[in-house]
Parts: C-alpha cells; sequence; structure tokens
C-alpha cells in the first residue's frame, strides 16, 4: 500500500532550493524521473540539503525503490534534527519495507520533536501494524480533535477499533462520529433508473481490491457473476497495473467497457458517473478500509445502496 509520504518545501531562496521546488513541482506531477534529477540538481549545490535528500527518499519510495528511500531518508535524518516530518517518513518507509521496530523507533521521534497530526498519523499507522491498537486509537482521535475532516484518521480509526476489544456500542459510536462530520451535505439529486421490471439490473461495485487481495478471494465469484438479469461494473478506487496483476485482469476482461479506474475522481465527478452508468444497485467492498469512498455514497449516487464482504461492524 502506498503510504501517505508529506513533501516539505525548500526553507529559503538559495539556488539548490530553487530546484527542489522545481523538483516538487514535477513530483506532484507524477513525473518522478523529472523530479529525481532536479533533487539530485540540488544537491550537487549543496549536498547536505536535508530537505532534497527526504524529498528525493519520497522519490524512491514511491518508484517502489525501497532499499534506496531507506538509506536516502537516513541520510536526509542525518543532516537534519528540526525537520519532525522526515522522522514520519522515515517511519512510513520502514513500515513499507516491513522494518517494523525502526518505523516505531522514528514515528515515536517524531511525534516527540513535534506533536502534530503528521507525526501523529505515522506513529497511529505503525502502532497500528504492529500489533497495538490500543495505542493507535488514541492518536487517531486526537487528530480527528484538530483535523475533523482528516482522510486517512476518520476512517482509520473505524478499522482499527474492532482490532481491540471494543464493544459493538463503541463501533457504531465512531462510525456515527464518522458520518456526522463527513456526510454530504448538499442537496440528493433524484434518480431517472429505468423502472421496467424485466429488463437486467445494472449492479456496481466499489472497491480498492480488483487484484490479487484477501478481499478479492472473497467476493471475485460474486462480483464477477452474470446472467441475462444482471450487468456488473466495476469502480476500482486505487491505482492498478493489469499487466502486473493477473486477477485485475481478470476483472477487466470480464467488465470490458465498464470497468472504470476512478483513483483520480473526486466525489462529485464519481457520483456523476454511477449517474451516468445508471446503476441501479451501488455496493460498497472497502468500508472504512483502504480504497473506500464511503462520502461517495453519502451521495446517494444509486437508488439502492449495499455493504458487504470485507468490512465488520457497519458503517455507520
Amino acid at each position: 500500500m502506498q503510504q501517505p509520504y508529506v513533501l516539505v518545501p525548500p526553507p529559503g531562496a538559495e539556488q539548490a532550493d530553487e530546484w527542489v521546488r522545481l523538483g516538487m513541482d514535477a513530483q506532484m506531477s507524477g513525473k518522478l524521473p523529472d523530479a529525481q534529477r532536479l533533487y539530485q540538481k540540488a544537491l550537487q549545490l549543496n549536498p547536505c540539503h536535508a530537505i532534497a535528500t527526504q524529498n528525493l527518499a519520497i522519490v524512491f519510495a514511491q518508484s517502489n525503490l525501497l532499499n534506496e528511500a531507506l538509506l536516502t531518508i537516513e541520510r536526509a535524518s542525518m543532516f537534519d534534527g528540526v525537520h519532525a516530518v522526515i522522522q514520519s517518513n522515515w517511519a512510513l518507509m520502514a513500515l513499507e519495507s516491513d522494518h517494523i521496530d525502526v518505523a516505531l523507533k522514528a514515528a515515536r521521534r517524531g511525534v516527540e520533536m513535534v506533536p502534530n497530526a503528521v507525526t501523529r498519523m505515522a506513529l497511529a499507522s505503525v502502532l497500528s501494524t504492529a500489533g497495538l491498537p490500543n495505542e493507535a486509537v488514541p492518536l487517531y482521535q486526537d487528530i480527528l480533535k484538530e483535523v475533523p475532516l482528516h482522510p486517512q484518521a476518520g476512517p482509520n480509526v473505524c478499522f482499527v477499533l474492532t482490532l481491540t476489544d471494543a464493544t459493538p456500542k463503541d463501533l457504531l459510536a465512531q462510525r456515527r462520529v464518522w458520518h456526522a462530520t463527513n456526510a454530504y451535505k448538499g442537496e440528493k439529486v433524484a434518480h431517472t433508473n429505468d423502472r421496467t421490471p424485466t429488463r437486467p439490473l445494472r449492479i456496481g461495485y466499489v472497491s480498492g481490491d480488483f487484484k490479487c487481495h484477501s478481499a478479492a478471494m472473497i467476493f471475485k465469484s460474486v462480483v464477477t457473476y452474470q446472467t441475462e438479469h444482471i450487468v456488473p461494473y466495476y469502480y476500482s478506487t486505487l491505482p492498478v497495473d493489469p499487466a502486473a496483476d493477473a486477477k485485475t485482469k481478470q476483472f477487466q476482461t470480464v467488465a470490458g467497457e465498464r470497468w472504470h479506474d476512478v483513483s483520480a475522481m473526486d466525489d462529485a465527478t464519481l457520483d456523476a458517473l454511477i449517474r451516468k452508468d445508471k446503476i441501479d444497485i451501488l455496493v460498497d467492498l472497502a468500508g472504512h478500509t483502504n480504497g473506500g469512498r464511503l462520502t461517495l455514497f453519502t451521495r446517494k449516487p444509486a437508488p439502492i445502496q449495499v455493504t458487504a464482504w470485507g468490512f465488520a461492524h457497519g458503517t455507520g
């Protein structure tokens, strides 16, 4: 899973800082080779530039070059004792490469340096993976006090709470907090679906797991089932590479033109697409997990909405 790494802008106006700014522009546009080249230009001018070094480490991590990323972010930490975000990014890179002990140390250092939403988020993510959900939950809740609409902390606390001894009442209460904060507040548009009872039903499935994943092993047989009465549509909420994942290719083959990569779409755009597809039943396959789009569902893009297979305890 790609981690929520945080880029840092350069602090000054030296020539090296200008190369870093250009590198950030390239990186945020997805031009990773250009970003790498520009950060390296900055480092030619100032080999100890901590921000250029840490942003370069993120380029390596985003390119799945985790060994290079870890070596580079460690070097950035040696150059700098001020930016706690460097520690948080180091923790996330270590987490991505399954170095849990390293991740915990770096994440705790980040919170000790500057206890804010960024550093708490990194530590909470590591604690959740390290089997310490009871320590992670209060951190997520602290983040939400500071940033109520935090896009990761809100769903994460709903999920991680299920790993504790929380009661069903506790779980529902946290989900209702999420819903009260994140639910769509605008006017819901009426549906114009054809009501002919004998026509095929259009069923849309929303997930980030149309790939080799435990969730897909559970739902694949159901969501790929087709008869003359059912036409399935797939809305893939996370970037996937069909060339690298045979299961993704299977889903795409079944769907044909009814496959949609919606990973870059905001809720309003995806709502419009689902309505254009005239989906009758929209099925959430992620809940409060990675790739979930529950804020979309609060817009009611389909007349009937269901959550299924992959997330226990309800969505709230």
